[in-house]
């Protein structure tokens, strides 16, 4: 199973001023293996705008049609107009240790290099799952990188031909 951290993915490659597409990256992750699922966790902003939500839905349909599917959480702006996203690493984390414990996988693929699921990847290694780490080489944590065998991380940097959108 793959679980995308789709903000933190969607920044790291705005920083480079690049875009991505959805199916290269999950064509280059599986290769010959089977997939269980796809699922691609963002945060949203409440809107009105029929514009705005006509469009999204058009990219989801899109992705779900690709064998890909999202959970989205809202996200909060405070008083200063910071916008602050809550609860997606805690719901990849959640999914991770619970489609592991019902034993929907033998792979983890997480698409984020955040330290913050540094326990969700202890707990699958107590039920024997390979967890795989594909991120920027300035996104890992060294909290993942010191539990992840480094067989078992791989750098989207090398890849950026293979899945850049153009």
């Amino acid at each position: 199973m793959i679980f995308v951290d789709h903000n933190n993915l969607f920044h790291n490659f705005q920083k480079i001023n690049k875009k991505f597409d959805y199916l290269k990256l999950k064509n280059e992750i599986t290769q010959k293996r089977s997939l269980v699922q796809m699922i691609r966790y963002s945060g949203t902003e409440f809107t009105t705008d029929k514009k705005i939500i006509f469009k999204l839905k058009r990219f989801e349909m899109a992705l779900n049609k690709a064998g890909i599917i999202t959970k989205t959480v809202f996200i909060k702006i405070l008083s200063s107009g910071k916008r602050v996203e809550k609860e997606i690493d805690v719901k990849i984390a959640t999914d991770m240790v619970a489609y592991g414990f019902k034993n929907c996988y033998d792979t983890a693929v997480l698409i984020s290099g955040d330290g913050d699921f540094k326990p969700a990847i202890e707990w699958l290694k107590q039920l024997n799952k390979k967890i795989e780490i594909w991120t920027f080489k300035k996104s890992l944590s060294r909290r993942l990188e010191a539990i992840v065998d480094k067989n078992n991380i791989f750098y989207i940097d090398d890849y950026l031909n293979e899945i850049e959108r153009v």
